[in-house]
Order: C-alpha cells, then sequence, then structure tokens
C-alpha cells in the first residue's frame, strides 16, 4: 500500500468539503425552488378562492333578487305573474277578442279606474296604423308590499291577542317552602277585519283588437293601479268605510327634538330599540332619500353608506328605502319584519267580461280587478313616524 501523506489527507478533506459545501447549496437552491414553486401554487389556489368567492357572491345576488330567502320558492311580482298567465292563455286571449268565448278570468293583480272607450279615451282620426304598445304613465319603483311579509287567511276576521301589560312576576322563593311568585298576563283581543280592494274599467272591443300592445299595457297598468291604492291603505288608511287601518295613524310620533334628518333618524332608532324591538327598515320619499344622503356623504360619511351589493343606502347599518307612496318629509321606522303582515283572503283577481250593463251593444269590454286582504299590526310600538322638520 503507497504511503499517504499528511498534505494528501488534507487535500481529500478539504475536496470532501467543499464537495459537501456544493452539495448543500444545490439542496439550498433546489429546496428554494420548491418553496417558490409551493408558493405559486398557493397563489393560484388563494386566486381561485377569491374567484369562486366572487362567484358565490355574485350568484346569491342573483337567488336575493329571484326570492326574498335562498331555498324559498320563488316568488313572482304582480307583473311577471300576469305576463305568465297571458302567455298561458293565449289562446283564451285570441278567442276572447275574437268574440266566440263571452267571458274571461284569470287571477293576478290590478285596479283601474276609468272607461277606456275608443271615442272618449284613445284620441285621433280613424282609421289608424297602430303602435304596437301604448306608452304608460311610470310606475312606482317600491311598493309597500315588498317590506312586509304576505301571508294568507281563512276568515273575513283575523283575531289575535296581543299582550299589553300583566301583574307580579319572576322572583326568588324566599324562605323555602313559601309560595312563589305569581304573575298575570294582560291580553287583548285585536280584530284585522279583511277588506276588498277592487274597481273596474271599460275597454272597447276595437282597442283590444286593433293595438297588439293593448294586454302588454293593461299587465303592467292594472297591477300598478292596484299596487297604488294598497300602499295608500297600508300607510294612511283609516279603518272606516271598509278601508285597511293603516300604519302611521297607529304609530307614535318620534319624541326625537335634533333638527338635523340624520341625527333624528338615528334617535328615533334608539328610542324603538329602547324597548326591546328591532328596526330593519327606514322608509322615505325619494327626495328625502337623496338629500339625506348628499348631506351625509360630506358630514357624517362613517354613518351612512351605500350597500356595494344591494346599491341601497344604510343609515347606522339599517336599510333605507324609497317609495313615492310616502308623505315628503316624513320618515317610518320600524320592524317590518314582525311588526305587521299583509294576509289574502283572496289573491287579486281580474275577471273579463262581454256581458256587463250595455258592453254586448256598444261592443265594450268590462275588467274588473280586486282582492281580499287583511293587516293586523301586531306590534305598534315596533314602528315609529318621524317628521324630518323641512317642510312647514
Amino acid at each position: 500500500m503507497p504511503e499517504v501523506t499528511l498534505e494528501q489527507v488534507q487535500k481529500g478533506v478539504t475536496d470532501l468539503g467543499d464537495t459537501v459545501t456544493k452539495a448543500q447549496e444545490n439542496t439550498s437552491t433546489e429546496i428554494k425552488a420548491v418553496k417558490d414553486e409551493v408558493t405559486g401554487v398557493k397563489d393560484e389556489v388563494k386566486a381561485v378562492k377569491e374567484a369562486q368567492e366572487q362567484i358565490n357572491s355574485e350568484f346569491n345576488i342573483i337567488k336575493a333578487k329571484a326570492g326574498r330567502k335562498s331555498g324559498e320558492t320563488e316568488q313572482k311580482d304582480f307583473k311577471d305573474l300576469v305576463v305568465d298567465v297571458v302567455k298561458d292563455n293565449a289562446d283564451q286571449f285570441k278567442a276572447f277578442a275574437g268574440g266566440s268565448i263571452k267571458e274571461l278570468s284569470f287571477g293576478l293583480t290590478g285596479k283601474a279606474v276609468q272607461d277606456m272607450t275608443a271615442p272618449t279615451n284613445l284620441t285621433g282620426n280613424y282609421p289608424k296604423e297602430y303602435e304596437s304598445e301604448v306608452v304608460a304613465l311610470p310606475s312606482r319603483k317600491l311598493h309597500l308590499r315588498s317590506l312586509f311579509g304576505v301571508g294568507r287567511t281563512s276568515e273575513r276576521t283575523h283575531t289575535y291577542y296581543q299582550e299589553t301589560g300583566g301583574e307580579g312576576g319572576v322572583a326568588s322563593q324566599n324562605p323555602e317552602g313559601a309560595t312563589k311568585s305569581q304573575l298575570d298576563f294582560d291580553l287583548t283581543e285585536k280584530d284585522a277585519p279583511v277588506r276588498t280592494i277592487a274597481g273596474f274599467t271599460v275597454i272597447s272591443r276595437q282597442m283590444l283588437n286593433n293595438i297588439p300592445g293593448m294586454m302588454s299595457f293593461l299587465q303592467k297598468r292594472l297591477p300598478e293601479l292596484y299596487l297604488r291604492e294598497e300602499d295608500r291603505q297600508l300607510l294612511n288608511g283609516s279603518g272606516n268605510n271598509s278601508e285597511l287601518a293603516g300604519l302611521l295613524p297607529a304609530v307614535a310620533a318620534a319624541s326625537t327634538t335634533d333638527t338635523d334628518d340624520l341625527g333624528a333618524i338615528l334617535d328615533t332608532i334608539g328610542e324603538i330599540e329602547d324597548v326591546d324591538h328591532d328596526v330593519n327598515g327606514i322608509l322615505l320619499r325619494p327626495s328625502d332619500y337623496w338629500r339625506i344622503l348628499k348631506v351625509a356623504t360630506l358630514n357624517k360619511p362613517d354613518v351612512v353608506v351605500i350597500d356595494p351589493t344591494t346599491g341601497r343606502l344604510t343609515i347606522g347599518g339599517i336599510p333605507a328605502y324609497r317609495s313615492t307612496a310616502m308623505t315628503a318629509d316624513t320618515a317610518l321606522i320600524g320592524d317590518f319584519v314582525l311588526g305587521a303582515d299583509i294576509l289574502q283572503l283572496t289573491n287579486l283577481n281580474v275577471a273579463l267580461s262581454y256581458e256587463d250593463a250595455t258592453n254586448f251593444r256598444q261592443n265594450k269590454v268590462t275588467l274588473r280587478v280586486e282582492a281580499e286582504i287583511a293587516f293586523p299590526i301586531y306590534y305598534p310600538n315596533a314602528f315609529r313616524k318621524l317628521d324630518l322638520g323641512n317642510l312647514t
């Protein structure tokens, strides 16, 4: 065996150290590459998750627009229901317009108020080529029906018991074996009568035959006219003369003395919550809604926010709604979910007939619209009406 010198051993050790160092460097490089790759994968996974969340958010928005709660049966508005009825009964409408059948009825919504005959309501000289659509007046953007729960009743009077107070209370038993504390409830029986909201209009058979868009016009206007009267009674009905008892006459005025719109609204929210009710809606006329937003955006941007999902104004996190059903300079604030309900004995029904009065001789058609509803206000104290103090 050849003799190994100390220098050779030292050189071998040095070479081995260099090899180990290079191996460590290569390993570190490979580990860094793997880490970078893992980081890239994590970034891709995060991007996928964010995209999925965005898709889910948009899907939930679509579901929310289709129905008030996810998983519920889709709730169509009156206009959509009429469209479906007209489509489903196209042959019957054609036969009715042609005179082969004398009566036709179908369930939807609406209320009309005038005799739309060709000589009086359809102006112009004859003959004419008719536009395919009737130019209608604008519709109200939000009706009260959209804010309250809508259920059913089977009788003409809906009766319920309302707790109005009581005596006694729950207390500690002292001493042991003593009679326990007694409490009594004061319950008052309340009735919410069913009221019929109805009306009729008369239309010439000539209009029905000659204007292709007449049924389209009616399917837009009849529900709108009915809902406007329903809005009036839900808000301001006197409860007399077969009207519903409305909210504004039934609820108390807010006690705030703040002259600032926003401050007064916030005070009123606190007033309602102080008696253990929830506040989930603020109803305003559009001019008041936008005035409050304009002023608050400049002075209190953290209190008034536009919800990025719905585009709706929120005040202290509570959504504000705008409707021309509200009187200017007045706000209605409260619990629209539990405070009151709309109960339907019958859905709105629209009936068409030639056989009414002199229709047969004059080639006219009568359209009758009606619905029967009750409006129990379970918690008047869950609402306040607020005078914003801008008008005298």
